[in-house]
């Protein structure tokens, strides 16, 4: 299996987990005379970004009561279904309020948001295109942006984007952590950008997906001693997560296939660890790591058993189909 075919599918898994779950909106208050609901505004915005989804809940239904129908709210509240995973009723919900307020900057790059998720790339570019025609000074929209940007791999594009959300938006750490990513494939050394990851580590309250990305473009870009580093870091933190076991399993496995000596401990150690990651949830990804490390220990019966029960769960993906001219030994 290609790594570079195998890591494309994970980043797409982690973007989207990141745009659902870990982006910044600030608020979007147009009319400063009602004070009050812009400190409610606020207050709103931060428990949708801490994940605290019922108490968001609680605080836009109690506000809408008072401000019946307010745009603000109600665009937070798609916000909401966003990051929740709501997708189809965000969708529905946003395009009847655009019916309502066609100038909401806030709005388009949540529909960008969406449409990005349904697959529809197209379409999420160009809500984000509209949402910079109308305001240029979101934050949100141009994080988004960067996101479209880093997984199409125009990171010079994806530099900027990132960069501008940060200036906008201090608080929209994860923005300064894909710049600093597009900035690694970019300059592809590390070590000039060092200064960064630790601004980073020290500024930024770091997830398990913030080492497997770390990780992914370290590896890619050939630094691997620094990929194997940092990924171990984020297993030391994070021992249970299932895409740290993950890459952690396949980095094992390239090692072992490049090393003449080999050391069959090694793969002991990743079957282990993917065994694990897949007893959480299973993925094409895991489950090709999976098949992997079966084939590398030339235990060619576990090997096909396991190939034809991922060949149901997975029918149509490309990862899983191409074991099929591999599950027999030489």
């Amino acid at each position: 299996m290609k790594m570079n075919k195998k890591l494309n599918h994970i980043i797409v898994l982690l973007i989207l987990i990141f745009i659902g779950c870990k982006s910044t909106v600030p608020p979007i208050v147009y009319d400063q005379s009602y004070s009050n609901l812009k400190n409610e505004i606020e207050i709103i915005t931060l428990l949708i970004n801490q994940n605290d989804f019922n108490n968001a809940q609680k605080r836009i239904n109690q506000n809408l009561s008072v401000y019946n129908n307010d745009l603000q709210l109600l665009t937070l509240s798609i916000h909401l279904l966003t990051k929740e995973g709501k997708y189809s009723e965000a969708l529905n919900n946003a395009e009847n309020l655009l019916l309502k307020n066609k100038s909401n900057p806030l709005l388009y790059a949540l529909l960008a948001t969406i449409y990005y998720h349904n697959g529809d790339i197209e379409k999420a570019h160009n809500y984000i295109k509209l949402s910079l025609s109308i305001s240029k000074n979101i934050s949100y929209t141009w994080y988004q942006k960067g996101f479209f940007e880093y997984n199409e791999k125009n990171y010079n594009a994806s530099e900027i984007s990132f960069n501008r959300a940060y200036l906008l938006d201090k608080n929209n750490t994860d923005a300064y952590f894909f710049r600093y990513l597009s900035r690694l494939y970019i300059q592809q050394n590390i070590d000039e950008l060092k200064k960064e990851w630790n601004f980073i580590k020290e500024n930024i309250i770091l997830s398990s997906a913030h080492y497997v990305y770390h990780a992914i473009v370290l590896y890619e870009i050939k630094s691997i001693k620094d990929a194997e580093e940092i990924i171990n870091e984020g297993f030391s933190l994070f021992p249970d997560d299932p895409f740290i076991l993950n890459c952690i399993a396949y980095l094992i496995t390239i090692n072992y296939s490049n090393t003449q000596e080999k050391d069959d401990l090694l793969l002991t150690d990743a079957l282990d660890k993917i065994l694990k990651s897949l007893s959480y949830t299973i993925l094409p990804e895991f489950a090709d790591t999976h098949l992997q490390i079966l084939y590398l220990q030339k235990n060619y019966t576990e090997l096909e058993n396991n190939y034809n029960k991922y060949k149901l769960l997975f029918p149509e993906n490309q990862i899983i189909q191409e074991w099929n001219i591999k599950i027999k030994p030489e």
